[in-house]
């Protein structure tokens, strides 16, 4: 379908096919930002390998990172816009801090990646905002569970993995 049939203009209007071009377009930027992430859960680990591609060469490769510190034992690798990576990495912050405050414990990885895709999903409801151009693998110890490892996107999903490829080249990895 062509961009001038007027479904592309705004967010919550959907195609004759029913979907969401906005999110689509999304998730086309995710894969062309030129990072890929890969993860495999273990049964007492959780490994992440992620190949970043620096833009410019005036670049300090070792200041560019995709990794974010969510709580003592929970992380997040996001791949897409570093902007919207870090606004995500915030808003997990703030969650996982208030239900440390509330509960007493943890808030475990299953939960800060359910919490992300919830806010996530009400970006592609309302008009007013838009989606964040950033996907990522919520990870971490459980103290429970174990080893966990979740993937969030920006239509609102999260799914656990026990391995988990995320970025332009996901699909041959």
């Amino acid at each position: 379908m062509s961009r001038s049939s007027g479904f592309d203009r705004q967010i919550t209007i959907f195609s004759p096919e029913g979907r969401l071009y906005q999110i689509e377009y999304v998730f086309k930027a995710i894969r062309n930002v030129g990072a890929s992430t890969v993860a495999i859960r273990g049964d007492d680990c959780v490994v992440i390998a992620v190949h970043k591609k620096v833009s410019d060469k005036l670049f300090d490769p070792s200041s560019i990172t995709c990794f974010h510190r969510i709580s003592e034992h929970v992380a997040l690798a996001a791949v897409g816009m570093s902007a919207d990576s870090l606004a995500i990495a915030a808003d997990a912050r703030s969650e996982s801090a208030e239900f440390m405050y509330n509960y007493g414990y943890e808030m475990p990885v299953d939960l800060v990646a359910q919490r992300m895709a919830d806010k996530a999903a009400t970006k592609t409801q309302q008009t007013w905002m838009r989606p964040h151009g950033c996907a990522g693998l919520f990870f971490g110890i459980d103290i429970e569970r174990g080893p966990a490892l979740y993937r969030t996107d920006p239509a609102g999903t999260s799914v656990g993995y026990k391995a988990c490829a995320l970025g332009n080249k996901e699909t041959e990895l």
